[in-house]
């Protein structure tokens, strides 16, 4: 469990004020009437804001007139839950690709978990609830889009539903997401609005997720909540950059040393497709230990679909040096294929190499 001090130290701010700036206790009657027009707001509680350390989150209840930060930025949805709908998620697509600063991987946690999820802003367990139904997407605070259909390819969008998430930051908000499954559970709609709070309008990462929501019409209370986006286990108090060039800039590669517990030697890379293998990293190369059967297929889908260098024999193993310019970056890399089927990989741009070339591993 963390300490207060701690949760903001690793958000990259200097005290609860100001992490108040960034979250919204603003009265949101008018934005739910948008979806049901004899909506009454409950009386709440004088504004305050409450750290759980067992469920990793902080209770927000009450409103208050908070000046904004400016530089702020918030992505996110609004909609009505509908309790009586008869779709299913099950023709869902699954999330393909890395959201940005998502490491190439993932991290491993200990002997089997794992430091990231690819989390989704709107979680796939409410899609069924607003298939056809009208949403609002939130991007800035001051521009807010037309309402429109919510549609399958909402729920594994990269670019508007997906993002760089802890795992632990990711229970967290299935812990909040399961009070609203309860709501449904009784059959009236719900009001719900979720969005990722960012500290800068330039940031890849947010700092967290805020979550409010109420059953309609007439409801008894309201609840929000603010779920950082942090770990325990990702300690920089001892690196030469801070938690707000994380924020900035994603998780970069110089940053695995600082992930505690991280060093398991046994399925310690995830594919996107989320199938566990085996790495090493050592001097700038990746070595993956791949069946003779997977290193002959990656090796002729190389020779099929990049530029080749040069193709040689150097004692047990047929080295491949290539290039390919995509999106806009030049890729250059050199393969050792083993007659064994280990695979070394070294060169620039190695992880977008290693996204395209992920069904082989």
């Amino acid at each position: 469990m963390m300490l207060e001090n701690e949760v903001l130290n690793r958000l990259g701010l200097k005290d609860i004020d100001e992490l108040k700036t960034f979250l919204d206790f603003s009265d949101r009657s008018e934005k739910i009437k948008y979806f049901c027009s004899d909506f009454r707001m409950p009386s709440v509680e004088t504004q305050k804001i409450e750290w759980n350390p067992k469920e990793n989150y902080y209770y927000l209840p009450g409103i208050a007139d908070i000046e904004a930060n400016s530089s702020y930025y918030r992505r996110g949805w609004k909609t009505v839950l509908r309790p009586n709908s008869t779709k299913q998620d099950g023709n869902s697509s699954k999330v393909k690709g890395r959201p940005k600063g998502y490491p190439a991987g993932n991290i491993p946690k200990g002997e089997t978990a794992w430091y990231f999820d690819r989390g989704h802003i709107f979680a796939r367990r409410f899609h069924q609830y607003v298939i056809d139904k009208k949403v609002l997407y939130k991007k800035y605070e001051d521009r807010v889009t037309k309402g429109k259909l919510w549609s399958e390819s909402h729920i594994d969008c990269l670019e508007k539903n997906i993002f760089t998430q802890f795992s632990l930051a990711n229970k967290a908000q299935a812990e909040v997401e399961k009070e609203i499954s309860e709501l449904l559970s009784k059959k009236d709609p719900v009001y719900f609005e979720v969005k990722v709070v960012f500290r800068n309008q330039g940031d890849i990462l947010p700092i967290g997720t805020e979550l409010f929501f109420t059953q309609l019409p007439n409801p008894d209370e309201v609840k929000h909540y603010f779920t950082p986006n942090i770990d325990v286990g990702f300690d920089l108090s001892k690196a030469k950059f801070d938690y707000s060039n994380f924020y900035n800039k994603g998780c970069q590669e110089a940053m695995r040393v600082y992930f505690k517990d991280s060093d398991r030697k046994i399925h310690n890379y995830r594919t996107n497709k989320g199938k566990p293998c085996t790495v090493e990293r050592t001097h700038g190369n990746i070595t993956f230990h791949l069946s003779k059967e997977r290193s002959d297929r990656l090796k002729e889908y190389v020779v099929q679909n990049y530029k080749i260098l040069q193709d040689r024999r150097i004692q047990n193993a047929q080295q491949i040096q290539f290039k390919q310019e995509k999106n806009s970056e030049k890729v250059n890399l050199s393969i050792n294929f083993f007659d064994t089927g280990t695979v070394v990989i070294q060169g620039n741009s190695m992880e977008n190499f290693i996204d395209d070339i992920e069904e082989y591993l």
